[in-house]
């Protein structure tokens, strides 16, 4: 996964015996920093300030799997004059928490290690353009495939290349939403009858994948409409993408946007002509309760209001909580497992109107049998013992 290895290449020197009177175990590094690009992250940070009284000082830096960000299974021991490490071969895209560990000749006398290591700190890598798309197919005038096994960051289309053998003629279309259909429209392509053939390639942030192998379709144009009403968002409103009729016009139910909910008055039916466009009265949706209309990449969406973070304080946890128009409500934290609220203390505190925590803070310690320890920079409870 990474290009960190677990050799230990470090030796004492000849007069710093591990037994040596007078020496500690140094104190955590400083300053962790992380810098990700889209397969590696640079992790920086400080010396220790206290090197406990000794010169044999290295660092252990870690990595934690991406499928398990607690578990930090990528390691490789560092002289103590570097301060800096690139960790190669990552997933783009992807969430990691790294540590740093700080050690010398008499680490072994601080167990557990926790005064040793930095908290972890996490950050996500760099999107990359996307993986190949596979699956697709499809009869004229549809077509579906897959989405890439590495999306490599947010897909935010497709681009669908059409060819036809025999001939140097293609035409592109582009989406600009993350489905994976398309109903062709009679102006996509120049051809009235055979096979051609369709490549589909992902796009993101960063620009478009490789195209997919081509897929061949068949047109039969006897049957084949002369149009289709498009997908579009208006407002909160979300109109399907529709096959369009000869025959006359097709009834479709919009949909209103997530959190939302169509206004009093107001209908979500609208029909699909036989030219391609939308008729019949404009359906209007409005946000639920507590959520309001924002616009996201030229869509309006519906975001919640002001909310009290969910935040983790020592071993107790809030939730995210919606905050009130006004003045504060009570919320009720919680310990974390195998912890109790601490004698003197309450779990209750105040969400306000301005998204902020109010109260006494909680507090909690560990169950008999158990200790707090430090995991991805989130305290635990974990059985005494257990290192």
């Amino acid at each position: 996964m990474t290009a960190l290895g677990a050799q230990r290449f470090l030796t004492l020197p000849a007069n710093e015996l591990p037994s040596e009177k007078c020496t500690q175990p140094p104190s955590a590094p400083g300053s962790l920093s992380l810098s990700p690009q889209q397969s590696s992250i640079t992790v920086r940070w400080s010396a220790p300030a206290d090197l406990g009284g000794r010169r044999d000082l290295y660092y252990q830096v870690e990595i934690s799997d991406p499928d398990n960000l607690g578990s930090f299974t990528g390691t490789v021991f560092l002289s103590g004059s570097t301060t800096s490490r690139t960790i190669s071969g990552l997933r783009p895209h992807t969430q990691y928490c790294v540590r740093v560990t700080s050690h010398n000749g008499v680490s072994d006398q601080d167990p557990d290690g926790e005064h040793l290591r930095t908290e972890g700190e996490c950050t996500t890598t760099s999107e990359a353009r996307p993986g190949v798309v596979n699956g697709v197919q499809g009869t004229y005038p549809y077509v579906v495939w897959n989405p890439p096994e590495e999306p490599n960051g947010v897909i935010t289309g497709y681009r669908l290349v059409f060819s036809r053998s025999g001939t140097s003629t293609t035409s592109t279309v582009t989406t600009t939403n993350d489905q994976t259909f398309y109903i062709i429209q009679s102006s996509d392509i120049p051809w009235t009858s055979g096979k051609f053939r369709v490549t589909v390639a992902a796009g993101n942030s960063v620009g478009f994948g490789p195209q997919s192998s081509t897929s061949p379709l068949i047109i039969d144009g006897d049957s084949c409409p002369t149009t289709n009403c498009l997908a579009q968002s208006v407002g909160l409103v979300r109109y399907p993408a529709t096959l369009a009729s000869t025959s006359g016009p097709v009834t479709v139910t919009t949909q209103c946007a997530d959190n939302a909910h169509v206004r009093t008055g107001f209908s979500l039916s609208v029909r699909c002509s036989s030219t391609g466009s939308w008729t019949g009265t404009t359906p209007q949706c409005e946000c639920d309760t507590g959520y309001r209309a924002v616009t996201v990449s030229g869509r309006q969406t519906c975001q919640s209001l002001n909310t009290c973070p969910a935040r983790n304080v020592g071993l107790v946890d809030y939730p995210t909580t919606q905050a009130p128009a006004s003045g504060s409500v009570a919320v009720t934290t919680q310990c974390a497992d195998n912890a109790h609220v601490r004698t003197g203390f309450s779990l209750s505190v105040r969400c306000s109107s301005s998204s902020s925590w109010t109260g006494t803070t909680p507090q909690c310690e560990c169950d008999t049998g158990y200790r707090a320890v430090t995991v991805s920079g989130r305290q635990i409870c974990q059985t005494e013992g257990k290192y």
